[in-house]
């Protein structure tokens, strides 16, 4: 009897030391994490989340095909060197979400990268490119401000002097007109969470990171409008995103412009986009609960596929395009829904491709005519 506890007991240390060195509970892990995990590290009030599997869509044919061009393979050598992050294989999710709500003017946001990485290499890098950081402490994490380098004022324009005249006085400067403060950017705020995370956003969206991190506040799953949100939404796509929309900001649109009126109502938005079986799959779901308006949008988005149709008569491409969107309505949603075969996309490329020149050319200003002056004759 004695012989088993002991086992037992040696057992269970070997337990508690093994969960003692596995992953933190909330805190997506780089190479093991899902989309949903990430959306753990965002605060209760966001009103917009998206989520980006890098990862996969690395592995996806067409980023493959553009990975091996020339030029983009150079560039992309040349941010592993400065780096030491190959976007390929180290950078798993990019997540983001604006904290507060649409109708505030300066909306807080923030991005949580969740790849592998070398703090110190990444800071001696930034150091390198000129730019200021200035480190604090919140919550035991460094946060780091960040002021980008600043750029040089264009040299004053001075009105060209005529030959062997001194070159006149700048007119710019002392004349009396007013001149514009100088835009102050604002800087952006970083923060390594662990060695998997990093957060990087205005100063107010670090640090609610931070406070989720450290149980300071609800994650986004609080959030019962986000949460039952995050029940539709299609996790698994390359990116997805849902939006939260306040009833005043819905009435206000449908107000100023009466052609959408049906907006009224709309309170949420959900979107993915993928890529399967050759082809980019799309859906952008809006959720009302006034089944008559949502017919009344899906008739009028109907009605603008007719237009683009017409429009575009003359590219069989874009008409292809179009009847591959499907436009539904429901009790509480109205849906676009697309499936775009590679191949298509290959004909609107090439379509609009060999457009585009002609659309951009400049008519050539034809050059003005000399007027013809007559020789000099002989009079007698």
């Amino acid at each position: 009897m004695k012989r088993f506890t002991a086992a037992g007991f040696v057992a269970l240390l070997v337990l508690f030391s093994f969960m003692a060195c596995g992953p933190k509970a909330g805190i997506p892990v780089a190479g093991s994490a899902k989309a949903e995990d990430m959306l753990t590290l965002f605060p209760k009030d966001v009103s917009a989340i998206m989520v980006i599997d890098v990862n996969r869509a690395m592995a996806t044919e067409p980023v493959s095909k553009m990975m091996a061009d020339q030029e983009t393979s150079s560039k992309l050598a040349e941010f592993v060197k400065e780096t030491g992050i190959d976007v390929k294989k180290d950078v798993y999710f990019i997540a983001g979400g604006l904290i507060g709500s649409l109708q505030d003017k300066e909306p807080e946001g923030v991005l949580v990268i969740n790849a592998k990485f070398n703090k110190d290499t990444l800071l001696a890098k930034i150091k390198e490119k000129g730019a200021e950081l200035k480190e604090s402490v919140y919550e035991g994490i460094a946060v780091y401000e960040i002021h980008e380098p600043a750029k040089a004022e264009p040299a004053a324009k001075t009105a060209p002097a005529p030959e062997g005249e001194a070159p006149a006085e700048d007119l710019t400067v002392g004349s009396g007109a007013p001149t514009e403060p100088p835009k102050v950017e604002k800087p952006d705020f970083a923060a390594f969470l662990d060695a998997s995370n990093i957060a990087i956003g205005t100063e107010p969206g670090v640090k609610a990171v931070i406070d989720v991190l450290k149980k300071k506040k609800e994650n986004v799953f609080k959030n019962a409008d986000m949460a039952g949100l995050f029940k539709q939404a299609k996790k698994n796509s390359l990116l997805w995103a849902t939006v939260t929309i306040p009833p005043e900001v819905s009435k206000k649109m449908s107000q100023e412009n009466p052609m959408l009126g049906s907006l009224e109502g709309v309170h949420s938005l959900l979107f993915a986009f993928d890529y399967k079986n050759k082809a980019i799959n799309a859906e952008f779901k809006a959720l009302n609960k006034d089944e008559a308006k949502n017919k009344q949008i899906a008739e009028f988005l109907t009605g603008l596929k007719a237009m683009g149709g017409m429009v575009g008569g003359n590219k069989p491409s874009l008409g292809e395009l179009l009847n591959k969107i499907e436009v539904t309505s429901g009790a509480d949603f109205v849906s676009l829904t697309a499936n775009i075969p590679e191949e298509l996309l290959a004909k609107l490329a090439a379509d609009f491709k060999d457009a585009l020149p002609t659309a951009m050319e400049t008519p050539q200003e034809s050059p003005e005519e000399t007027p013809e002056v007559p020789e000099d004759t002989d009079i007698d």
